[in-house]
């Protein structure tokens, strides 16, 4: 796992501007790793892009729309803007769906991600499948001229590259990521899983080769999944998907790993551990109230709430995150698709 400082690494708690870490998530300690973000904070949050990405596929996991419904929050206070980078070519190179498939998965990922609150004025998609632009494609020979193909692999391994075309993606990822430095000379924000730190990497060197802005990154860390483990990808039993029915989620809460004690007996007296406890997590992104959520973590540890109880107050949680979102949902027409910013 990364640690503070491997790769130019930071963590987020030791930033001195309040009216960041003020952001639940990040005080929460979910975005934990930052890179350059002290150069953004700097400047007020003046002229800045925040990007972030999505590879198509079949099911949607719940804690992605808490990634986007943050980043959605994060326009609103600070009045950027939003680049979203959807990859039906990853999809269909890397995932084995069709192209078709690919694309009908963008779609409807594309009508969950604007359901989550975006100022569709200020947020932009970039989709290469339906409109791979001018600008976009001369970023990308920029990008590849100044790339090995072994660098690629050093950083990539080869297994990611399952066919010739794979080489595409991560070139494309990387002119993604500079486009607002390059185009507009403005600053930029990644705002992703800690997986595509490397992508940043590399397009910091890139920017100094084209002696443009350096992009900035904000990473979550890694999430425990329902079974316990940590979560690299989400798997039908350790996540809750937003196409699982509520019988469904009901039993992946109740069957979830947790750091509560063998017996109701050793439960009291000792307290349960909500450190390596994935319930307890879950309440981390679906508790919006900061005392409520300390007085649950409080309550685990003295023993004064069951396991079975804290099952039950998250899934009320997420029953009603899902609904509220569905009911979003439902109020985005397909008209979105034709309207949407493209870059």
């Amino acid at each position: 796992m990364l640690k503070e400082t491997e790769f130019g690494l930071k963590e987020t708690k030791n930033l001195l501007h309040n009216d960041f870490l003020n952001l639940a998530l990040i005080s929460r300690n979910i975005y934990k790793y930052h890179r350059n973000l002290d150069q953004i904070l700097d400047s007020d949050y003046k002229n800045l892009y925040v990007i972030t990405g999505r590879c198509p596929s079949k099911k949607l996991n719940i804690i992605h729309l808490v990634h986007y419904k943050f980043l959605a929050d994060l326009q609103k206070k600070f009045n950027s803007k939003v680049i979203v980078c959807i990859g039906p070519e990853e999809a269909f190179l890397l995932n084995k769906y069709t192209l078709d498939e690919a694309v009908k998965f963008a779609n409807n990922d594309i009508k969950h991600i604007l359901s989550t609150g975006f100022d569709t004025k200020n947020t932009y998609f970039i989709i290469p499948t339906k409109n791979l632009s001018t600008k976009l494609f001369n970023l990308t020979l920029e990008v590849s001229r100044r790339i090995t193909l072994n660098q690629l692999l050093n950083v990539l391994g080869r297994k990611y590259f399952k066919s010739s075309g794979s080489v595409l993606i991560p070139l494309l990822e990387m002119a993604e990521i500079l486009y607002p430095s390059y185009y507009f000379n403005a600053n930029s924000l990644l705002v992703f899983s800690l997986t595509q730190e490397v992508y940043l990497r590399i397009a910091e060197d890139l920017s100094r080769q084209l002696k443009i802005k350096k992009p900035a990154g904000l990473f979550y860390r890694r999430i425990k999944d329902l079974k316990g483990g940590i979560r690299k990808k989400s798997t039908d039993t350790g996540a809750i998907y937003l196409e699982d029915s509520f019988d469904i989620i009901t039993n992946k809460i109740f069957n979830a790993f947790t750091g509560g004690r063998d017996t109701k007996t050793e439960q009291k007296k000792y307290g349960g551990k909500p450190s390596v406890c994935p319930i307890f997590e879950y309440f981390n992104f679906f508790e919006e109230d900061d005392k409520k959520l300390q007085e649950i973590e409080k309550n685990c540890v003295s023993g004064g709430t069951l396991c079975h109880e804290c099952k039950s107050m998250l899934l009320e949680l997420i029953k009603k995150f899902v609904e509220k979102h569905k009911e979003s949902y439902n109020k985005t027409s397909d008209e979105v698709l034709l309207e949407m910013n493209m870059l």
